[in-house]
Order: structure tokens, then sequence, then C-alpha cells
């Protein structure tokens, strides 16, 4: 499935509702742009100023995140591996990708995920990739993870 309109009348409907559109078709990017992409700027937005609007992978992100933890929750920013929860947010800044950590096997450093647009073209909805600690820092840039929990 894809987190995008894609042949959803849109025209009566709110932010928040076109934000929880899932489809059965892709975006493709290369071929129609951006304009069937959802756009969801929930509390995260504050982070994240360069962007206008959060789409793909970072505004699906900040959506789950909000589901989650309630809009209101407040965001705290670290950067210590160890201290992934299940929820939190990870932003990969040198690729520009956002994902949300759904499981954590601390026996062999492995988190699972939820994210869009891994491939950056269609903003298909992926569930279950595992990346191991090693994975996730041999990949370039800047990690930088997101938590809603109060401690």
């Amino acid at each position: 499935m894809y987190w995008n309109h894609v042949g959803v009348d849109t025209s009566e409907m709110t932010a928040d509702e076109i934000a929880m559109c899932v489809t059965d078709t892709p975006c493709n990017h290369s071929v129609y742009g951006y304009g069937n992409c959802n756009i969801y700027n929930g509390l995260m937005d504050d982070f994240f100023p360069q962007y206008e609007d959060e789409t793909q992978c970072l505004g699906y992100a900040s959506l789950i995140s909000d589901l989650l933890f309630g809009y209101d929750a407040p965001i705290t920013e670290f950067y210590d591996f160890d201290e992934l929860r299940i929820g939190d947010h990870i932003r990969m800044g040198w690729y520009e990708h956002s994902m949300i950590v759904t499981d954590i096997d601390w026996d062999t450093d492995t988190i699972t995920v939820t994210e869009v647009n891994v491939d950056y073209e269609n903003c298909q909805i992926s569930w279950g990739r595992q990346i191991t600690r090693s994975e996730l820092f041999g990949m370039e840039g800047d990690l930088t993870y997101y938590t809603r929990y109060a401690n």
C-alpha cells in the first residue's frame, strides 16, 4: 500500500483526513511529481523548519508518532542508539529519511522499522525492515533520534 491520495477525491476533505489516505497506487514521482503525496505537519514540524510541508517519510513518521503518543506529547531529541525505544523516530540527516522503530532486539542490536518512500520514488508503506546497529551507523550521515516518552 502507498501513503498517498492518488485517485481520491480530496475536495471536501480536511488536511488531517487526506493525511490518513492510503491507496494501492504508487505516486511515481519521476513521472507525476509530488502532487499526490500526503502531507502531515505534526509537532515534529518544529524540528524541521527547513521544510514547508512534511511529506513522504518525514510526514508519515510524524503522523505515526502523533497517533501513537498524541499530538501534544513532548518531543525529546537524543543521539544514543542504546536509548531507543519502540515508537521512537529515527532521522537520517544526510539521506533525509525518517522511520519509526517498531521492535528492538537487543541481543542482536537490530531494530525493526516502519517507513514510507524508502526508494524515494513511490510513497510505499514498508513494515518489518530490520537494520542492525552497524548497518545503521554504516549509512553515511548524522543520525538523530526523537522520543515522545516522558522519561
